[in-house]
């Protein structure tokens, strides 16, 4: 009973971590947009400042379009959380290896939760309002481009997990030893720090992955075509659109993440 307690207690953090990451959801939106418009597959123009550009969009278009798939945004951070954590804990049981098991966990989880976020990118995207709602933007896609139509990017999604994956559980165990070496104590903003560092650091490496598959989701094109737009219409820059305001949810994603690590380790040591 008391290890069951514990799991929902752990779960019930889980879903509190997405609910508060789902708060970012205008930034996020902002974020989407920007990427799309660099890489070309947006015909609106983006502010470059995520600021002046959510502020911007709640004058023209009032405050509700901020929050424009909310529920999918919230739906896709749960699930994402919720089975990563599962999935990870399972594949250790199996195969004994962290590395192994969080790179899998990322990309079961990835394959299960990808057409929400397809899903997701075309409603926020969807500047011609073609899409009533979410429901109708999947009725639409299937009728189109068969049930397939909903994995559209997953290649290019997939590999922005396994690079995430491996670097990043090697950058991080580097960085905690680099730490140590240092004689930096184990703080809670020590956490934080080394945390917001890992992410960044993996975001300059699958940022470009990310871009592709996010083009991809909205029109549908294989990676080469959109590749080649991308290139053609921004070279290089074109799969770093957006960067900066992603970067401004990595920093508070990164300090929910070091209280959440930090409320599951009292639970822990409460035992």
């Amino acid at each position: 009973l008391t290890c069951s307690m514990t799991a929902l207690r752990e779960t019930s953090l889980t879903v509190l971590a997405a609910f508060c990451r789902s708060l970012f959801t205008p930034l996020a939106n902002s974020k989407l947009r920007k990427q799309l418009f660099t890489a070309g597959f947006l015909p609106d123009q983006h502010p470059a400042s995520p600021i002046v550009a959510v502020k911007r969009r709640w004058e023209t278009k009032g405050f509700s379009s901020l929050w424009c798939g909310y529920t999918l945004e919230l739906w896709r951070l749960i699930q994402t959380d919720v089975l990563n954590s599962l999935l990870k804990k399972l594949f250790t049981r199996i195969l004994y290896n962290n590395l192994l098991s969080s790179t899998l966990a990322s990309v079961v989880t990835i394959f299960l939760v990808h057409p929400i976020d397809l899903l997701r990118t075309q409603v926020v995207c969807d500047s011609s309002k073609t899409y009533t709602s979410a429901w109708d933007c999947f009725q639409k896609t299937v009728n189109q481009f068969g049930y397939f139509g909903l994995y559209s990017g997953l290649g290019a999604n997939i590999l922005t997990s396994l690079p995430h994956g491996v670097f990043s559980y090697t950058a991080y165990s580097w960085l905690s030893t680099l730490l140590q070496k240092v004689h930096v104590n184990s703080s809670f903003w020590s956490k934080f720090i080394l945390a917001l560092t890992n992410r960044l650091l993996m975001q300059v490496i699958v940022y470009p992955f990310n871009t592709i598959a996010k083009s991809q989701m909205l029109t549908h094109q294989t990676s080469k075509e959109v590749g080649s737009k991308i290139y053609n219409t921004s070279k290089f820059y074109g799969f770093y659109g957006g960067f900066t305001t992603n970067a401004v949810r990595i920093v508070v994603g990164s300090l929910v993440m070091a209280l959440i690590i930090e409320m599951k380790g009292l639970l822990i040591k409460s035992r």
